[in-house]
């Protein structure tokens, strides 16, 4: 009996040392060695303080708005960096748009270049009196007001206004104290009928459509990268509709430009919280599109963002009316991303914003454990689609993934299951490891499966 017991022992001992090693966490100061690059957008949230900033440091990048700088000891930026000097701070400005609603506020709480009707000492002037050939107008004439909110789209394509923009920016934001790492420059999407809808659901004039809309668009994120390049500064573009055809190829070509940006945000990635319900999946050629992204780009990051109306302890309905709760679209999102992650040139990014419902967008916070735990290694191989069904695979050192975007349960047969470990992931909770021996899978539609290797 003794023998016995020193051999159970053993076995006991063994597993657990295996399975700290599985969900042990891989955070250094300059990023993660595991799978997943986090970042945080955080704009509407509670005043900054100690506890959070070590929340925030655990980050790759942020992004703030400006006036965030003296929340924590009149210099947030340096307690972040304090915390974690590999971190990137990027700060937000709308892009080729202005605003007619905030002339009066001081510089340190603008959001865009705020030179409506005030010049702020610009040598050439305000925009509305001095510059008013700038505007963007539809068919009839008016100018492109996004939203009816005082919005006012500009001519982006315009060499003159994107010199504008850019030394309005450059003195706002970089040659001031609160500058950081660099700029997340906002709203310079490709042509969709949504945004160029913006007015009376008429289209702009100049930029009729994506062959127009999308060089000029590019143009101006191309002299703005260079001019915020010159200076020191990184910058972020936030672009999106990479799920349709010719936003995908207007990401491609501006991956072709002279001066791209450093980081391209595709803010609607996977599972987005737009339209029916409580969560709405795309359909699976436009969800590949994404999926295909980031490997199809070569001289900038992609950062994809998920997100959804549910919290995390929250179960809903999707835009099918089918329930669901928010590990599945948690699950479903980091999934897709890991297939979607270039694992060999330029970073992949991925962050999800939830109870957009209740709290609004980009108010959240939290640091899941899942990012620190998951450490599959390197991609083998790209993804692939399995035979006869619609789930898709990627297979890493240590992990394989699969994402069922369909609408539809599909199952794997013939499953090795002695070759793996189950993990059930959970947002707040973490990572622990399940054991199924079946040699059929069923994965629910819009559903992942994370499996560590055995060996």
């Amino acid at each position: 009996m003794c023998e016995l017991n020193r051999f159970i022992l053993a076995i006991i001992a063994a597993l657990v040392l295996f399975l700290s090693a599985v969900c042990a966490p891989v955070y250094s100061s300059v990023g993660y060695e595991g799978s997943i690059n986090p970042y945080l957008i955080y704009f509407r949230g509670p005043k900054l303080n100690k506890q959070l900033i070590n929340e925030i440091s655990k980050y790759d990048f942020v992004v703030f708005d400006r006036f965030r700088y003296h929340e924590v000891n009149k210099d947030t930026w340096s307690a972040i960096y304090l915390r974690n000097k590999g971190l990137k701070i990027f700060l937000y400005q709308l892009g080729p748009v202005v605003r007619g609603d905030t002339d009066h506020f001081d510089t340190y709480y603008l959001n865009n270049i705020g030179r409506y009707k005030k010049s702020r000492n610009h040598k050439s002037g305000d925009i509305f009196n001095n510059n008013n050939e700038w505007f963007l107008r539809n068919n009839y004439g008016f100018r492109y007001e996004l939203g009816g909110d005082n919005y006012f789209l500009m001519d982006f394509g315009n060499p003159k206004f994107q010199m504008y923009w850019i030394e309005s920016t450059l003195s706002d934001l970089v040659n001031r104290p609160w500058a950081a790492n660099g700029v997340m420059v906002d709203l310079c999407v490709p042509f969709s009928i949504k945004t160029a809808g913006g007015l009376r659901g008429k289209y702009s004039k100049k930029y009729p459509d994506s062959k127009t809309w999308d060089v000029a668009m590019n143009s101006f994120i191309d002299s703005a990268s260079a001019r915020l390049k010159d200076a020191n500064q990184m910058i972020m573009v936030n672009t999106g509709y990479s799920n349709t055809k010719s936003g995908f190829n207007a990401w491609k070509s501006l991956d072709n430009k002279n001066n791209p940006p450093d980081i391209a945000l595709e803010e609607g990635a996977f599972a987005v919280a737009y339209g029916k319900n409580d969560v709405r999946f795309y359909p699976e050629e436009q969800w590949r599109r994404q999926v295909d992204l980031a490997n199809n780009i070569h001289n900038y990051s992609v950062a994809y963002m998920s997100h959804t109306d549910l919290s995390p302890d929250e179960t809903g309905v999707d835009s099918l009316g089918e329930k669901i709760n928010f590990n599945q679209v948690f699950n479903f999102a980091l999934g897709s991303y890991l297939l979607a992650k270039n694992d060999s040139g330029k970073k992949s990014y991925f962050s999800i914003d939830y109870a957009r419902k209740i709290k609004g967008s980009y108010k959240n916070m939290y640091f899941s454990p899942v990012y620190e735990q998951l450490a599959f290694g390197q991609a083998i191989d790209g993804y692939k689609k399995e035979s006869n069904v619609a789930i898709y695979s990627r297979e890493f050192e240590k992990g394989i993934v699969y994402v069922n975007p369909s609408n539809t349960i599909q199952s794997i047969k013939d499953f090795k299951s002695k070759q793996y470990m189950f993990l059930d992931i959970d947002f707040i909770k973490g990572i622990k490891v399940k054991f199924n021996n079946a040699s059929t899978i069923d994965i629910k539609p819009h559903s992942a499966l994370f499996l560590q290797k055995v060996n």
